[in-house]
C-alpha cells in the first residue's frame, strides 16, 4: 500500500468539501502530480489549496506555487 499512489488519489477524491482533511489531500495529490511530471496539473490544484481554511496547508501550497514559477 505504501506505493499505491493511484489508490491514494482515489481515496482522497472521496473526501467532500466539508472534510478537514480535504486541503491536505489535495496538496498531497499535487505532490504526486509533480512526481509524475504534471506541473500544470499540480499548479491548478495548488491554486485551489491556497484558498483553503487550513492556514498551514495553504501556506505550504503558496510556497510551492512560488517555487513552481521558476519551472
Amino acid at each position: 500500500r505504501l506505493n499505491d499512489r493511484d489508490g491514494a488519489v482515489a481515496r482522497w477524491n472521496l473526501l467532500d468539501g466539508t472534510s478537514v482533511f480535504e486541503a491536505r489531500a489535495r496538496y498531497n495529490e499535487s505532490i504526486l502530480r509533480l512526481h509524475r511530471g504534471d506541473v500544470m496539473g499540480a499548479r491548478m490544484i495548488l491554486q485551489d489549496v491556497v484558498k483553503a481554511h487550513d492556514v498551514h496547508v495553504s501556506a505550504k501550497a503558496r510556497d510551492l506555487l512560488a517555487r513552481l514559477e521558476y519551472m
